[in-house]
């Protein structure tokens, strides 16, 4: 009797640490999505750690408990925009009947994303040495992967 109890509150302790991190997890992700809307939009400078918090009405402490500083948040919304973007990229060549097909749509989109972010996202982006160093290394990584995908 004893044992079984023991087993039941070690499972219901995993259970409320499994929806610990799966509340953790959303509150993440939408929190780097807050703070890419409101980067793109304002510039990354002109955007406080503040402001993301009091946008998605959450204490700063709480921010900073997921995200120590704000360059650690802005790689994360760098890394989100390339998993969409990789995402979407797939999306075409999967559904395009032609490389040219694949080759417009990839363009278009990179475009309407230009035109609807703010010129001070680039500037201040070169402020944070290890955001450009990712950046840079996934330019050279798409160059390849064009390279490939032009080959093929």
């Amino acid at each position: 009797m004893w044992m079984s109890s023991k087993v039941k509150q070690r499972k219901e302790a995993k259970r409320d640490s499994l929806k610990e991190n799966g509340q953790k997890n959303e509150l993440r992700d939408r929190i780097i999505r807050a703070a890419r809307d409101a980067f793109v939009k304002h510039g990354i400078k002109s955007i406080t750690m503040d402001d993301i918090a009091a946008d998605l009405g959450i204490s700063k402490r709480t921010l900073y408990e997921i995200f120590h500083n704000k360059e650690e948040l802005l790689i994360e919304v760098v890394n989100y925009h390339a998993k969409n973007a990789d995402e979407y990229v797939e999306s075409i060549i999967n559904e395009s009947s032609n490389v040219l097909e694949v080759i417009m749509k990839a363009y278009l989109k990179s475009m309407e994303l230009y035109l609807t972010t703010n010129k001070k996202f680039f500037e201040d982006m070169e402020k944070y040495p290890k955001v450009s160093q990712k950046m840079k290394a996934r330019r050279e990584q798409d160059d390849g992967s064009i390279v490939k995908f032009l080959n093929r």
